[in-house]
């Protein structure tokens, strides 16, 4: 797998690079377009062109046409072998945007090199043409999108498709100038201010990776994290309303750690109250609250989609990714109920600082599409904290683990790292034995040109793995909102599978797990990767979003998400087994405390039904039961334990209470249990959280 994940890297490498790679200058034209934005928001249009050659070349007299205007290069530097320059209409839009001027401007207002505009030179929205021209007339170059004709004696086959508003079109680095769309339709959007991140892969020392699932003990594992910052904490969330996750970064704000939070200013279903109450609080007390909002209308163009990463920076030396938001759901109190969701925190500088730089260059204060919550509408300054709720005394199955062997960790950052097609599919070509977990898939994608649908890339090469020999096992949820998609996913792999003969088994989450959601995104890969990931597989997950995803080279790790892998996919059919009966004997006048632990259960046990005197009354649900023994006598006392999965055992207790000197002088009692008192009810207060949470689902996405 390290060939693959070092192969994959070096791909991403030259594929993202900005240059185009020089070619036989006999061949090719010394000089292309290579990037146009012609869907502008605020008459920001700019376009792009590069030296294809291996020599410096003077740009004076050449020029970009749209056949009614055009854009003329006087007097200036010799473009290098290999380099590129870039003209904008709006200098200050496309340093807002990318974060450095243009090379050159059209507006007089910067003080990089000029160029003149002839006629009246303008990329029209829903279709035009480019040419570029040198300075002896001829057409060196020529592209055409949207609604224009285009000059097939200079464009073969049908235009680029138009962009929308916003969008940027770009030419596929280092491939041959064919002159028809195929030269510049990637698998990723570019965005106006789009960046361009490359897979990282580094080494992770032993003792320096923690593992940890949701709901077992993620909440622990991040909180350890945050109470551990000294001096800064950035974190990247879609959703971000858990209580206990708010507090304690207040908590280090109050210590003096530098907080900042970047946070999608539109999640499916709009933020919840918590989150906005929260934000607020934290932003009155010097936590620095960042928004990622586009509004075309207002000339504010998101650089990417949705923010649907999940990540924090510790420090500038830990980072941690994972599939949950920080959510009460997601990072849950109850270690029992709650979504299924992996993370990994590792003590790394190179991939900490990496993540800190896309950090600070997504949340820029000169974007147009990044604003602060303080002057936001939903701002509320005297907003009072959301109240943590309790938590269980049952704790997870599994508890995080602490690497003991080398690692190593590759980052891949969406949609840059998906351009030609997703990253993921680099992954499993080379995998013999999968397993997925998935909270959405798609059957079907939109293929770039929008005019048709094509399989799931990803699903294609899982099956393509699958007739070369390989095994897969994939669970996905079964949440309302994804039982149709899903559904339409097992179902049609399942019937591949069979007809083919393939090696692959494809379930939907068991209704009768206590996971509510399996939002988890996660990949297991020979039994030695692990990807822990915010990639949900669809479209958007991978060519328009920002998402996060940690591919770890471990067997320790990739074993540690198996067994979690195993409990949901193998569903507890196994009722609490009874230890040994219970007969307890006591003296009149001395407490008795029963408890669930005469029953044992593979998994968990969450309830005890208590019907004293087995009259089929439950008298308490709790998970401990005390009273006084005060009357002589024999009482039983029925109890039913429930474990997480719903499956029931019972056993009778009987307690005998015999008589001292003392109690044989008090009168008769109508019942020997006086004083009966009754624990919190902690067992039944989390089956009934878990009961709401199947009833009514949280659409985290």
């Amino acid at each position: 797998m390290t060939a693959s994940i070092v192969s994959l890297t070096a791909l991403a490498s030259s594929a993202s690079s900005s240059d185009v790679a020089p070619s036989n200058d006999d061949v090719s034209p010394p000089l292309l377009i290579v990037e146009f934005y012609a869907a502008g928001v605020a008459d920001d249009e700019y376009v792009v062109i590069s030296n294809s050659g291996s020599c410096e070349l003077d740009l004076q007299g050449w020029s970009i046409t749209d056949g009614e205007g055009a854009i003329m290069f006087g007097d200036s530097p010799p473009l290098q072998g290999g380099g590129t320059a870039s003209v904008s209409f709006n200098s200050s839009s496309f340093f807002s945007a990318f974060g450095r001027l243009p090379d050159y401007s059209v507006d007089g207002l910067c003080p990089c090199e000029q160029a003149e505009v002839l006629g009246s030179f303008r990329l029209a929205d829903e279709g035009d043409s480019i040419a570029l021209v040198d300075p002896c007339g001829v057409e060196v170059d020529y592209v055409v999108y949207g609604d224009a004709v285009p000059d097939y004696e200079n464009w073969a086959g049908f235009a680029l498709p138009h962009p929308r508003r916003g969008e940027v079109l770009r030419r596929i680095a280092g491939s041959e100038d064919t002159d028809s769309a195929c030269d510049w339709l990637h698998f990723r959007e570019f965005k106006y201010g789009y960046s361009e991140h490359r897979p990282m892969t580094c080494r992770i020392d032993p003792g320096c990776m923690i593992a940890f699932v949701s709901p077992d003990c993620s909440l622990r594992a991040v909180l350890d994290q945050i109470t551990a910052a000294e001096e800064s904490i950035r974190l990247c969330a879609y959703e971000l309303d858990s209580p206990a996750i708010l507090n304690a970064l207040m908590d280090a704000r109050n210590r003096a750690v530098k907080v900042r939070v970047l946070v999608d200013s539109s999640p499916v279903g709009g933020m919840s109250s918590d989150q906005m109450a929260g934000l607020s609080v934290m932003a009155t007390q010097g936590v620095e609250v960042i928004l990622i909002k586009g509004d075309l209308r207002e000339g504010a163009v998101k650089h990417f989609s949705a923010l649907h990463s999940k990540y924090m920076v510790i420090d500038d030396e830990t980072l941690i990714v994972l599939s949950e938001n920080f959510v009460s759901d997601g990072l849950p109190r109850n270690e029992v109920f709650g979504n299924r969701g992996w993370g990994a925190a590792v003590k790394c500088p190179e991939l900490a600082l990496c993540a800190a730089a896309i950090f600070d260059d997504d949340s820029r204060r000169d974007r147009s599409d990044v604003f602060d919550w303080l002057a936001d509408e939903r701002f509320a300054k005297d907003s009072l904290a959301p109240i943590e709720s309790d938590a269980t005394s049952i704790k997870g199955m599994l508890t995080p683990l602490t690497s003991n062997f080398s690692a190593d960790a590759t980052l891949f950052v969406s949609p840059d790292c998906s351009l030609m097609s997703p990253f993921l599919c680099g992954l499993i070509d080379e995998a013999f034995d999968i397993q997925i977990q998935q909270f959405q898939v798609d059957l079907h994608w939109d293929v770039p040109d929008r005019s048709s649908t094509s399989l799931n890339p990803m699903l294609q090469h899982l099956l393509d793995r699958l007739r070369m020999g390989a095994s897969c096992r994939m669970l996905l949820d079964s949440s309302w909102f994804n039982i149709e998609g899903n559904g339409e996913v097992v179902s049609s792999l399942g019937a591949v599978t069979s007809v083919e003969r393939l090696d692959g088994a494809y379930r939907m989450m068991n209704e009768r797990s206590p996971i509510s959601v399996m939002h988890n995104k996660g990949l297991l890969l020979d039994g030695l990767v692990c990807v822990v990931s915010s990639n949900n597989w669809v479209f958007s997950s991978l060519a328009k979003n920002r998402e996060f995803a940690l591919a770890i080279r471990s067997a320790e790790a990739a074993e540690y998400f198996a067994r979690a892998f195993e409990l949901d996919w193998n569903p507890d059919t196994s009722a609490p087994t009874l230890e040994a009966p219970v007969d307890i004997s006591v003296a009149s006048g001395e407490w008795v405390r029963l408890s669930l632990e005469c029953f044992s259960d593979d998994r968990h046990i969450v309830e005890g039904l208590w019907d004293v005197g087995c009259d089929g009354t439950i008298d308490a649900r709790a998970d401990e039961l005390s009273f006084l023994a005060v009357v002589p006598g024999v009482v039983e006392i029925e109890l039913t334990v429930i474990d997480a999965w719903g499956n029931m055992a019972a056993a009778v207790i009987v307690v005998r209470v015999i008589a001292t000197p003392a109690s044989a002088l008090q009168g008769p009692s109508p019942h020997p249990l006086v004083g009966l008192a009754l624990p919190p009810m902690t067992i039944a207060v989390c089956y009934l959280t878990y009961r709401r949470l199947r009833m009514h689902p949280g659409n985290r996405r």
